[in-house]
């Protein structure tokens, strides 16, 4: 499934927005030529380019003619993109209504989550999109990125309960896709500031960044180690054309160590999760053959080793993208977003349902976290278990939050279950208040019936 992202440039994907939305491994719309392509990069790599038309985003893997890829965001979702001729036709296909009737295909749902009061609105910009939330270990501040005061996107500083909000970098281009180090002092993130997208860290307090790599290839998606010495990022390779994982010391970053292939890294915050003692790294990537939609896997790393590429959530008739991992390392939350074919001649930009889902880090015992007809992307993990997520409820892209452990204790078993209907319409404010007052007893569900558990707030 394609998705749309016009008005303004800025990734984050899913990749889709991060949107990390969407994306691909030689993932792509194809529109151009690649004689005119390459000399759109070309000219991209002498300047800072001005901010671009309309572009198209994919949650699928598709053959590109050349590995250049741009980003860009909208009021609601954000993900990778290929460049586009300047004279390409915005095309879009609107999801029909049905498809909010029932919920993704998946394991048991946790929900409705999505009646008022279950998530808290955390950023309020009334204008632009803030997306790519990054949450510091100790849950007190946040890092996202937003373009709420320009069409390009700034990174901004928000210390948890507050609502203001500091500009951390006014650089004309898109600085996106911030990671905070584990000791809150830094922040990784990816920008095009010098023509192509590339790595650069800079002190949460402001300040100048430092750039960490020099690649003419998209580098993107930084996330740090557990004791903040190195990052692991994406890049999307000059000679294979694929979206590759590569290793850096923070400090010395010169030798970048090849991984394997994938989209959208974290590493686990928890040190030795993985085999033999070796650190865990998840991320998104896209089979070879068939619908080439994302699912996510892990990779076990020590420096000079990559070992145990595992499918841990696959792709079936959704795409699984944006994986972020717990704070103790034992959940992954994950975005489950509906793939469907675009009608002949119609490119569909946005994904038609996107949820947030919880997993545990092998993949099992998965549970929803949202639903209903909303687009939730990019998870992010709070100190305390909370999560972070990018969502449209609001009519606009912004960060939202909410408490995770209702939904683990159902993915455990240690909550009742109780069948549910899908996605079922909003209730008015009196009857939630009715149902709140006097909850019902539990029955068991049926075989293959699904289940739900309480809300919390956060």
């Amino acid at each position: 499934m394609n998705l749309r992202a016009p008005n303004v440039t800025c990734v984050s994907l899913l990749l889709l927005a991060g949107l990390a939305l969407g994306g691909c491994n030689r993932e792509s719309v194809i529109f151009a030529e690649k004689d005119a392509l390459r000399r759109e990069q070309e000219a991209a790599a002498q300047a800072v380019p001005p901010p671009t038309p309309p572009k198209r985003v994919a949650l699928r893997s598709m053959p590109a003619p050349e590995p250049a890829p741009s980003w860009a965001q909208e009021a609601t979702s954000a993900a990778l993109t290929r460049p586009l001729p300047a004279d390409a036709e915005a095309l879009t296909m609107s999801a029909p209504a049905a498809m909010f009737d029932e919920p993704l295909p998946g394991a048991q749902p946790f929900g409705p989550t999505d009646d008022e009061g279950a998530f808290e609105r955390v950023t309020t910009g009334d204008v632009g999109a803030d997306f790519d939330p990054a949450i510091s270990r100790d849950g007190g501040f946040m890092v996202f990125a937003s373009t709420r005061h320009r069409a390009t996107s700034d990174l901004y500083f928000k210390r948890t309960g507050s609502s203001s909000v500091t500009q951390l970098t006014s650089d004309a281009a898109n600085d996106v896709m911030p990671a905070i180090s584990p000791d809150g002092s830094r922040i990784a993130f990816a920008s095009d500031r010098r023509g192509a997208w590339n790595i650069f860290v800079m002190s949460t307090q402001g300040g100048p960044a430092v750039q960490l790599t020099f690649e003419r290839a998209a580098d993107l998606h930084p996330s740090w180690s557990p004791d903040g010495s190195k990052l692991v990022f994406s890049r999307l390779g000059s000679r294979t054309g694929q979206w590759e994982l590569w290793v850096i010391d923070a400090k010395n970053p010169q030798t970048p160590e090849f991984i394997g292939y994938g989209l959208l890294p974290e590493w686990s915050p928890v040190a030795g999760t993985g085999e033999g003692g070796a650190d865990r790294i998840v991320f998104q990537r896209a089979r070879q053959r068939g619908d080439r939609a994302y699912s996510v896997w892990t990779v076990d790393y020590k420096p000079g080793h990559a070992m145990m590429p595992t499918e841990i959530v696959p792709a079936r008739d959704t795409a699984a993208i944006n994986p972020s991992w717990s704070p103790d390392g034992r959940w992954i939350a994950y975005v489950s977003a509906l793939v469907a074919e675009p009608a002949p001649g119609e490119l569909n930009v946005r994904p038609t349902r996107a949820e947030v889902w919880l997993a545990a880090a092998d993949g099992s015992s998965k549970v929803a976290l949202t639903a209903g007809p909303y687009r939730s992307m990019s998870p992010a993990w709070g100190g305390s278990g909370e999560l972070y997520f990018v969502s449209d409820r609001s009519g606009q892209d912004s960060i939202w939050a909410g408490a995770t452990a209702p939904a683990i204790a159902l993915a455990k078993g240690e909550l009742p279950a109780r069948p549910v209907a899908a996605a079922p319409a909003k209730p008015a404010p009196a009857a939630v208040a009715q149902a709140s007052e006097a909850p019902e007893a539990q029955p068991a569900p049926a075989e293959g019936e699904m289940t739900t558990a309480p809300e919390a707030k956060p």
